[in-house]
């Protein structure tokens, strides 16, 4: 059987292609795109933005306790606003409001982010970080035919770590919480590689951020 015939530099790229990227889900576009990330990405938050400098934590006895339908303040580290699957997750365990997570230069003083969260009202706040890795590596022997005509098959796999801060705003005392990574693998076109990266992050974000709201939730006060 003929080969399907591709132009030289098409055929190029898809014998070169194997590729691995870590980022941010602040910062989640296409890696092998230029240009195609968060302008507004400043960088991520670390824990003392949030807990603060002299926050105790929990031991693992102890824990931290939040009430039922604890209203909680969410933060994602190094966006503007929480992904709406995240606010939907944990809006089924609590009563929820966004704050942003972009870094500041001045920082968030020495009770961080705790201290607005009880000026708010708030009973807890509830920061995440989350980082994504992807490999990609493409299979010159196998062809994927988009339009009628064929592309080199491109093989991505993506794992999704994410790790959750859980700050009691009224005691001072924190959590951190960690999650199973989430993971997918798919195969497509070379030249449908940015819409299947993009679906790919989606599964992983609606998987993960599942299973860290059952996290959260697993501290209410039963």
């Amino acid at each position: 059987m003929a080969i399907p015939r591709l132009p030289f530099v098409l055929l190029l790229g898809a014998l070169l292609l194997s590729a691995c990227a870590t980022r941010s889900i602040s910062d989640a576009g296409f890696p092998h795109t230029p240009g195609n990330r968060n302008a507004l990405y400043r960088g991520e938050l670390s824990d003392f933005d949030v807990v603060g400098r002299f926050a105790a934590a929990s031991d693992a006895a102890a824990g931290v306790a939040l009430p039922p339908r604890a209203h909680v303040l969410v933060v994602q580290s190094g966006a503007l606003f929480p992904d709406e699957v995240m606010l939907a997750e944990l809006g089924r365990h609590f009563e929820v409001a966004a704050a942003s997570g972009v870094p500041l230069a001045e920082g968030y003083g020495e009770r961080g982010m705790l201290a607005a969260a009880a000026r708010g009202g708030f009973d807890a706040v509830v920061a995440y970080w989350g980082m994504l890795e992807s490999q990609q590596d493409s299979d010159a022997s196998a062809w994927v035919p988009v339009a009628g005509l064929f592309f080199s098959s491109t093989t991505q796999k993506m794992r999704l770590r994410l790790r959750v801060v859980v700050g009691d705003a009224r005691t001072g005392q924190w959590r951190s919480l960690l999650t199973v990574p989430k993971s997918d693998e798919r195969r497509t076109s070379l030249v449908g590689s940015e819409g299947s990266d993009r679906d790919q992050v989606e599964l992983v974000k609606r998987e993960g951020y599942g299973a860290a709201a059952e996290a959260v939730a697993a501290l209410v006060r039963r």
